[in-house]
């Protein structure tokens, strides 16, 4: 692992050999910055506790065989590109506490992708998804909630 200043730069597939799940330490505070985080390895699960601030922009690129996201309450921010080419993500759990959610967040998912959310961070949600898409995207993919309840335990 790799780390600067209070952000998880990188974890090796050597560093996750044999985990299917990941937590994010407690004494980090933003994931990437320089890039993905988890490049390709063979994550299904990850929780970003709420301790960390910030999602850096490509932190989760090319993270092929990641299922789900659970972003605890107190991250605020998902940068551009943050999830870019998850291509079997099918469920983001976002909570209240996200501010900001960069360009295009999302792109190259799953088409399966499912992000639950509380209403209050819809509109963020929706802001970040370019405005050709946002009418399909939005009946597709978003599941409001004031408080999600989705089934994560045979994940």
């Amino acid at each position: 692992m790799v780390i600067e200043k209070g952000a998880l730069q990188s974890v090796s597939k050597k560093d996750l050999k044999g985990f299917v799940s990941f937590t994010t330490p407690l004494n980090i505070t933003k994931l990437g910055g320089r890039g993905s985080v988890f490049n390709n390895n063979e994550l299904v699960k990850v929780i970003v506790t709420g301790n960390v601030n910030e999602i850096g922009s490509f932190a989760f690129k090319n993270c092929i065989e990641l299922k789900i996201i659970i972003i605890e309450e107190g991250v605020k921010v998902i940068d551009d590109y943050a999830f870019n080419s998850c291509l079997n993500l099918n469920t983001i759990i976002l909570p209240s506490s996200i501010e900001k959610i960069g360009k295009q967040a999302f792109s190259y998912c799953s088409s399966k992708l499912k992000i639950e959310l509380p209403r209050s961070t819809a509109k963020i949600v929706i802001r970040s998804i370019p405005e050709g898409f946002r009418e399909n995207f939005c009946e597709k993919r978003l599941i409001i909630n004031d408080k999600p309840k989705l089934d994560i335990q045979g994940l």
